[in-house]
């Protein structure tokens, strides 16, 4: 899967604001960047030239200590999708967990790679990737242990977009190796990632075939002119390496507090474990904060350093605690709990889908047995599984109607008791009877409170989708069995509910219940003991 960091307009549709309300910290790009000077008007306006790449070239090989063969790019980017062309597709492997776009570049070529955990399970690859630093985790790879390796791989790739703030970590002095390529970023160091502009240093036939297939003016004037200016700002790197060192200890100290765990990282992003990714990253953006997190692994969490003091005065105020609240909460609160409905009746509009993203966000903060987490939901689109439940439900429905007489059976008939023909989102949700989350812990003796940690994910979801003024309906009156032999769910899942979920055709702060006369609402009965 090809996700990234940087994916603002995520943000925004999922909790508002413009791209000025947020701190992007989800790609690891410095917040404090290079300050760019006035161009010359031909940088602008003329062809790049041979002359200003040249300079360029010789200001990067300055900066990365190398007499090396290099090639400048429109980005690292660039690079990672040339290189699966230079040989023959054949045998490829990849250090992971790490950038998903090395992977994802060298299949859309023909290579048949393999995702390895060990440096030592890249021998025998025609094609090594590697990242390093590496990203997200900030593994630490010696230079020696890479050479130790480059003879038992036919090409070594060695991507080090993050390895400016730590240059003793570089292999780029060492290029000119047969089979050994570096790859390196401008954007990400000196803040600059819209200039697109990155390197690939290498043996002297790589590299003129990357350049080769890059085609003339594959850098821009500006990108050229830029470039060449802050590569040779050697103060100017020197004190943000020194910043950004004292940053990620200070963001490390800061997240601590949290409870948060740190895994890793290096001096421009850092990886967190979380008890929750996602509503991490909502407790952040709720203060316009946008992070990384990953599907693969849901407790971990990426951050960038903030830049300014405002920044980091944010994200102090997100990550401070406990969290009070006021009596207008607590009124809000109360309203939403008088309006809650079991709704029947919808109207047909859709879900727009940045509202159903913060309902899923929602439920990621619901409370569970020993944070077990396991209920299980599908969003059901195919139209002939709806059609199965409408039929399941006619079946139950007429059978349980059967079970009433005189005037509680002619009630029981004017009840609409299911929205199954216009909601336009319905969910099936089902229990993990014994997930491996959470490791029993708080349901040996009682195991039913699994079932009611469904029950507090479903209650969840019915208040924040109150909050975004939908409607949620259960639909109860099925045979448990039946559904899940229709979603064939695996051995172990319980059917659970149901849900009908949309805009209400009509709002009404008195139940349907009561306003038929079939049940009115009765006080809790609370005693002392």
């Amino acid at each position: 899967m090809r996700d990234h960091g940087g994916n603002l307009d995520e943000a925004m549709a999922g909790f508002g604001g413009t791209a000025a309300d947020w701190i992007d910290l989800s790609t690891g790009i410095n917040r404090q960047p290079w300050p760019v000077p006035p161009l010359p008007p031909e940088a602008w306006t003329a062809l790049p030239t041979k002359r200003a790449l040249a300079a360029l070239i010789e200001a990067a090989r300055g900066v990365w200590g190398t007499e090396a063969p290099m090639v400048a790019l429109a980005g690292a980017q660039a690079a990672i999708q040339l290189i699966p062309h230079l040989a023959p597709p054949g045998r490829a492997r990849v250090l992971a967990p790490t950038y998903n776009e090395h992977a994802a570049a060298l299949r859309a070529a023909g290579w048949a790679v393999k995702e390895v955990s060990r440096l030592e399970e890249l021998a025998g690859a025609d094609l090594a990737v590697l990242v390093n630093p590496n990203n997200p985790d900030g593994r630490r790879i010696e230079p020696e242990a890479l050479l130790a390796l480059l003879p038992q791989v036919g090409r070594l790739v060695v991507d080090e977009s993050f390895g400016d703030p730590d240059p003793a970590l570089s292999l780029a002095a060492g290029c000119g190796r047969p089979g050994l390529i570096v790859l390196r970023s401008f954007g990400k160091f000196w803040g600059l990632a819209g200039v697109r502009l990155g390197f690939a240093i290498g043996p002297a036939a790589d590299i003129a075939a990357l350049a080769e297939r890059a085609g003339p003016w594959a850098v821009s004037g500006p990108a050229l002119e830029i470039g060449r200016r802050a590569l040779l700002d050697t103060a100017w790197a020197e004190a943000t390496r020194q910043r950004l060192a004292e940053n990620a200890l200070r963001l490390d100290a800061l997240v601590a507090r949290a409870g948060w765990e740190l895994i890793g990282g290096t001096g421009l992003f850092r990886l967190y474990r979380t008890p929750e990714g996602t509503a991490a990253q909502a407790r952040l953006a709720r203060h316009r904060i946008w992070s990384r997190i990953f599907p693969a692994r849901p407790d971990w969490l990426r951050l960038g350093l903030p830049g300014s003091e405002e920044e980091w005065k944010r994200m102090e105020a997100a990550l401070k605690g406990p969290k009070t609240f006021g009596t207008e909460e607590a009124a809000v609160l109360s309203r939403l709990l008088h309006w809650r409905r079991d709704v029947r009746h919808f109207r047909r509009d859709p879900v727009p889908d940045e509202v159903l993203r913060r309902l899923r966000v929602a439920v990621d903060s619901a409370p569970s047995v020993g944070n077990a987490r396991p209920w299980r939901i599908f969003r059901v689109e195919d139209a002939g599984l709806r059609s199965a439940v409408r039929v399941e439900f006619a079946r139950c429905n007429g059978a349980a109607a059967s079970l009433y007489s005189g005037d509680q059976a002619r009630t029981y008939a004017k009840l609409k008791l299911a929205g199954l023909e216009a909601a336009p989102v319905q969910f099936a949700v089902f229990t993990v009877t014994d997930p491996d989350a959470g490791h029993g812990l708080g349901r040996q003796t009682m195991p039913e409170t699994l079932r009611q940690s469904t029950a507090m994910a479903i209650h969840t979801l019915w208040l924040a989708a109150r909050a975004e003024n939908l409607g949620l309906g259960m639909v109860s009156i099925v045979e448990p069995k039946r559904i899940e032999e229709l979603f064939e769910v695996p051995e172990g899942w319980e059917f659970a509910a149901y849900l009908c979920l949309g805009w209400p055709a009509f709002s009404d702060d008195t139940p349907l219940l009561h306003r038929n006369g079939w049940q009115q609402n009765c006080a809790t009965d609370w005693e002392i003991r």
